[in-house]
């Protein structure tokens, strides 16, 4: 624990970014924001882990056989509903082939004449005949005799928001709040104890066991689910290849004596419509072929057959059920992968804040390396949740995705923050390290460098460079008439102007020390000299500063030594300088207020 308040206290930029990056996305799941995402990504999972079958493949399921009622039916018999005598002549047909059991998935609460009395007969005669009944509202009542019987199931399908069927039931409350079996789980159960002996076991309220499988118990906050109804023994339907996946055959064909012997011994048999008039069909997570944004639509009778298929197959060991991880899993799973984002988008910050000194090629170098890290680490978390879908556990990967790229920018915007600060101080101790603080021009040691590295560069080039030295015309008695603050207002007064006519376009203006100014100015000829140096006579007059104590005048002036040349390898800059001086002197002792060239005396 002190190592991680260590860690958290040395990279607070780092930790605070997981932990806001992890409440953030928290916060936006259980708003239900990302809900329709992560249903999308489930989804996706399970349309590639079950590609579809073909009419050219064997059928997915030979254990159980679907009897269709379809559009040509309802018109061969002339009427809405298939008439109960038909009903009870194709429930007799099959049962003679000895079925485990024959699931009507058709809700017979009220006759359809003819041949009331011969279906009732077949319900009382045949006992492996199990009807339905709808729980929800509106409700739907059972066959009376399958009812007194127990064999009328609860045929309830859970529609989640945006109208797709992804649970199923193993059992929820009727009307008197007493547990049903869903008509799926039964019949399946049905058949594993009769073929296999397999039963339910209860391990505990929550969970159930069926052979090698598991069942824990749905809650309202499991894998992408918010809020959600979890009313029952709820579980996820892993739907296996949607298209021809199970042998049907149409009910005409039966009453047309077409029934080839032994398509029903042994296996489970479920009638159902299939006519688009009857309105029984449902969305289901998988998408139509070659139309990413159309939904598959599954009639009823076969998604029953695709709950009875998994629970078959998952009670035999022959599939994984697929569950949601437990919630404190998945929010430890979400902290992990912000915690990720904040730590390996970092370095890459770190390293952008180095760029200025990389060449363009070692900046798309460090760019493309740092993208293709955290690509890297995107692509393992798909991996991670596609891998686990596979071994049958839904571990959601939009919550932590968004958290691992939420964590990174907000670590973005941190080092951001310290960049721009650090920068900001940077540049304050560069400007103390090289400006005047009074004047804010620049100081003595600027005015060194600059002139050092244009010097050179005038000697190589063979170009023209001046300097400027400005002594402001008594200063000192100015001082002990004024006081020194008035003083230091006409010293930065005179600055000012020297950084209005001397931009760092043209060449560098500096404090030379004390009252004295000096300006360098690379590339000029020594007509653009003369002109500048008029123009801060003509503006320190126009100034009109009062000078009551000056020899030369009632304002304050300026006195200033030039020296202009074109600088061959051999000429010293200590002596170009010194000629400066020499020059102001010069403009000294012959009265002030005046500017004078340094000219070389004859040897």
């Amino acid at each position: 624990m002190k190592k991680i308040c260590g860690l958290i206290t040395k990279y607070p930029g780092f930790s605070v970014s997981t932990f806001l990056a992890t409440g953030l996305v928290l916060g936006l799941r259980y708003l239900g924001a990302l809900q329709s995402l992560e249903w999308a990504a489930y989804d996706t999972w399970l349309q590639i882990a079950s590609p579809p079958t073909t009419s050219t493949q064997p059928s997915l399921n030979d254990r159980i056989k679907l009897v269709t009622i379809d559009e040509a039916d309802l018109h061969a018999h002339g009427q809405a509903l298939i008439s109960d005598r038909a009903l009870a002549d194709v429930l007799r047909r099959l049962a003679a082939q000895q079925p485990r059991v024959i699931g009507l998935d058709l809700y017979r609460d009220l006759p359809v004449p003819p041949g009331n009395t011969e279906l009732n007969t077949v319900f009382r005669d045949i006992p492996n005949i199990v009807g339905i009944q709808k729980i929800g509202r509106p409700s739907i009542a059972p066959p009376p005799i399958l009812a007194a019987d127990e064999r009328a199931k609860a045929s309830d399908f859970l529609l989640d928001g945006d109208n797709r069927v992804r649970r199923a039931y193993l059992f929820l409350q009727d009307d008197d709040d007493q547990p049903l079996s869903s008509f799926s789980t039964y019949l399946a159960l049905w058949f594993l104890e009769t073929e296999k002996n397999i039963k339910f076991e209860v391990l505990s309220p929550d969970r159930w066991q069926l052979g090698s499988a598991i069942f824990r118990r749905f809650n309202a906050f499991d894998g992408g689910y918010v809020r959600a109804n979890a009313d029952g023994f709820q579980f996820l339907i892993d739907y296996q290849n949607p298209v021809q996946a199970f042998e049907t055959l149409p009910l005409r064909e039966i009453l047309a004596g077409n029934l080839p012997d032994d398509w029903g011994r042994d296996r489970i048999i479920l009638i159902g419509t299939t006519a688009e008039s009857m309105n029984d069909f449902f969305t289901t997570p998988f998408r139509e072929l070659g139309n990413t944004h159309t939904p598959q639509l599954m009639f009823g009778v076969e998604i029953h057959a695709q709950i009875i298929a998994q629970l078959l197959d998952v009670a035999q060991g022959k599939r994984r059920l697929r569950q949601p991880i437990p919630e404190p899993v998945e929010i430890l799973w979400i902290f992990l992968w912000s915690w990720l984002g904040a730590n390996f988008i970092g370095p890459y910050i770190r390293k952008h804040t180095t760029m200025k000194t990389c060449t363009l090629k070692q900046q798309l170098q460090l760019l493309s390396g740092e993208f293709i890290m955290i690509g890297a680490w995107l692509t393992l978390l798909v991996g991670c949740s596609y891998g686990a879908f596979i071994g049958g556990v839904w571990i959601p990967i939009v919550p932590p995705l968004l958290g691992f790229l939420t964590a990174g920018v907000g670590v973005l915007l941190h080092t951001a923050n310290q960049v721009n600060t650090l920068r900001i101080q940077n540049q304050l101790l560069e400007n103390l390290a090289n400006f005047d603080a009074l004047t804010q021009v620049a100081n003595r040691r600027s005015f060194d460098n600059y002139l050092k590295i244009y010097w050179q560069q005038a000697q190589q080039q063979h170009d023209e460079i001046a300097i400027i030295l400005c002594d402001l015309d008594y200063f000192k008695q100015y001082n002990d008439t004024y006081g020194h603050p008035a003083g230091d207002y006409c010293l930065q007064q005179f600055a000012q102007v020297l950084s209005q006519l001397v931009p760092m376009t043209i060449g560098l203006a500096a404090r030379y020390g004390g009252e004295e100014f000096a300006i360098v100015l690379p590339h000029a000829s020594r007509l653009e000299v003369e002109a500048i140096a008029t123009q801060i006579h003509q503006k320190i007059r126009t100034l009109a500063i009062p000078h009551r104590t000056s020899r030369v005048s009632s304002i304050v002036t300026v006195s200033m030594g030039i020296a202009h040349r074109i600088p061959t390898p051999d000429d010293d800059l200590q002596t170009f300088v010194n000629d400066t001086d020499r020059a102001l002197y010069s403009a000294k002792q012959q009265g002030r207020d005046r500017t004078v060239f340094f000219t070389a005396q004859p040897d």
